[in-house]
């Protein structure tokens, strides 16, 4: 286990939302957050972990770091990175 590589622990943060332990999901992106961040991704991440513990404040908060980032990213890179452009799209909506 790679615990400084925080793609590594963001995975496993979201191996844990998908089966629904908040707790080790939360333990994770934090993790992954301490190394990185302004990764958009992880930030995203995070949120909809937040969201599904009912944080829904600490949630909006995360979910618009992330969405800050990325329109800075947007000139640069948003549309060669299909991930971070699903993403745009879907912070966009709310």
């Amino acid at each position: 286990m790679d615990e400084k590589n925080p793609y590594y622990l963001d995975s496993l943060g979201s191996l844990y939302l998908k089966m629904n332990n908040l707790t080790l999901a939360q333990k994770y992106f934090i993790d992954a957050l301490k190394h990185n961040p302004n990764e958009p991704v992880i930030l995203y991440h995070y949120s909809k972990a937040l969201k599904q513990m009912r944080n829904e404040m600490e949630a909006a908060k995360t979910l618009g770091k992330a969405r800050t980032i990325i329109l800075d990213m947007l000139i640069y890179s948003i549309e060669s990175d299909s991930e971070l452009k699903s993403i745009e799209q879907t912070i966009s909506k709310k």
